[in-house]
């Protein structure tokens, strides 16, 4: 993933310092994937009910989207990352839901789980804070991994 996308960082920051970053992407076809709308209504209505109830946001810098806090816990919090005021969510995509918490230096950390449909897959996979902004190209990277295993 890291030689085929630069920017992906091969290491990430962790509890006690930088370890390797991991990379597992569930490839959901069949039934999963056919529940993709199913999913993405019940995570619209829980993120447009957390909107109604005037829930925080705070922009978040690493991906230039929203997050609207789900809950904050003091040593961490959730949220979904959303688009900015005026602009569309993509319609093939879960708003990511992220969760923070502390490092050994009381520093934030965080990591969004991600759920891509395409051509029929649901892709599902999380990026730690310093990779977020891969999702696409990470889909990008399996999809065509992929459409080569199965040609051999």
């Amino acid at each position: 993933m890291a030689s085929s996308n630069p920017g992906y960082g091969r290491t990430v920051r962790g509890y006690r310092g930088q370890v390797d970053a991991d990379l597992i992407v569930h490839i959901l076809g069949g039934k999963e994937a056919r529940e993709f709308p199913e999913d993405f209504a019940e995570v619209s209505r829980t993120v447009q009910k957390l909107s109604r109830s005037r829930a925080a946001t705070a922009p978040d810098a690493k991906t230039g989207m929203t997050r609207i806090i789900d809950m904050d816990m003091g040593r961490g919090s959730s949220w979904y990352l959303i688009p900015p005021a005026g602009q569309t969510a993509a319609a093939d995509r879960l708003p990511p839901a992220c969760k923070s918490s502390k490092d050994s230096e009381d520093r934030d950390l965080y990591d969004c789980q991600f759920t891509i449909q395409r051509n029929g897959r649901s892709f599902v996979f999380s990026l730690n804070e310093e990779n977020v902004r891969l999702a696409d190209q990470t889909v990008d990277f399996v999809a065509k991994r992929l459409a080569e295993w199965q040609r051999k």
